[in-house]
């Protein structure tokens, strides 16, 4: 048999080891190489993108508000209502009203019943005109359906949805719109020349306690969580058409809220923009599911994992039922 000679194996081994430690150097060159951008700088490691259902729900939170006339879906005190996963907003001649919900802790919850738990918010205009010019602007192309029952006398078809809603003369020489998104409402009190910003005020209702953070931002403590009313910005247009920012903040006095308003040209429009920030409601709690979608024999999208409320939290001297049923 034919053997090698001690010589000879020392060689081979050494020219085995080499060409081991070329391999694995080439390949480090091939993996630093490639770990260069286009400038010839190194690029940072390549972070996993987020899960698709946060995506969508961050796409989601950023869609506008869309808000439906009532058509008797509702409380006929209010004039427009808004819906989404976890809130319910109705706005009546002179008062926002946000109804919140989030799922209890699972420890909370009895076996197979869905409970939730909620909270509502008033926002209610203090010496406003009680009868202002309501309607919605900015039409979308999207309309609602409501089907209670088999009664459909009780059905309301082809409701019409916008994108603001404007009350015009709240206050004399001062109107008020309101739009937003999924997760905030704004509201612009749009003061005319000479009009008086210090008629603004409103109260609040729902909050257990508030306060005003270093910031300027209002934080109202619910039952369920905590909201906020971010700072306002308030400017005035230039000739140029450009915002020019005034001075001001927030003003409380026990429940009561107004705006004090300091160096602003009382000879030109003055906007007050607060934002109403409802997407601390949520945080630190499970995340709200986004309703699962499907269309039925009758060509109706229902959400039948999530479905959409329209129950306006009412006083008792509000007591006309809403009409039952499923919101298409």
């Amino acid at each position: 048999m034919f053997s090698l000679t001690p010589r000879f194996s020392r060689i081979n081994h050494v020219v085995f080891v080499l060409a081991i430690v070329c391999l694995v150097t080439i390949l480090a060159g091939m993996v630093f190489v490639a770990a260069r951008n286009n400038n010839g700088e190194l690029s940072a490691p390549t972070l996993p993108s987020p899960a698709p259902s946060t995506r969508i729900a961050d796409r989601f939170g950023q869609l506008p508000l869309s808000f439906e006339t009532n058509k008797g879906q509702t409380n006929e005190a209010v004039k427009f209502l808004s819906h989404g996963p976890g809130y319910d907003l109705f706005l009546t001649a002179n008062e926002a009203v946000l109804s919140l919900r989030k799922p209890l802790a699972q420890e909370s919850r009895q076996p197979g019943a869905e409970i939730r738990e909620g909270s509502v918010l008033r926002l209610k205009m203090i010496g406003a005109n009680a009868t202002p010019r309501i309607e919605g602007r900015d039409e979308l192309p999207g309309k609602v359906n409501y089907f209670a029952g088999n009664n459909p006398q009780k059905w309301r078809r082809n409701v019409p949805t916008y994108r603001k809603v404007h009350y015009a003369d709240i206050y004399p020489g001062i109107d008020v719109v309101y739009y937003g998104n999924q997760r905030e409402l704004e509201y612009d009190f749009l003061v005319a020349p000479g009009a008086n910003p210090k008629l603004i005020k409103f109260s609040v209702e729902g909050a257990q306690r508030m306060r005003l953070d270093q910031k300027g931002n209002l934080l109202l403590v619910l039952k369920g969580g905590e909201v906020r009313l971010n700072k306002p910005f308030i400017y005035q247009l230039t000739d140029d058409r450009s915002r020019s920012e005034v001075k001001g903040s927030y003003q409380i006095n026990g429940n009561e809220v107004s705006f004090n308003v300091r160096g602003a040209d009382s000879g030109k429009p003055l906007v007050i923009d607060p934002v109403l920030s409802y997407s601390t409601f949520w945080e630190a709690t499970a995340t709200i599911k986004l309703p699962v979608s499907r269309l039925t024999r009758r060509e109706a999208l229902t959400l039948p994992e999530e479905p959409v409320l329209s129950t306006f939290p009412r006083r008792p001297e509000l007591s006309k039922p809403a009409i039952p049923g499923a919101r298409s």
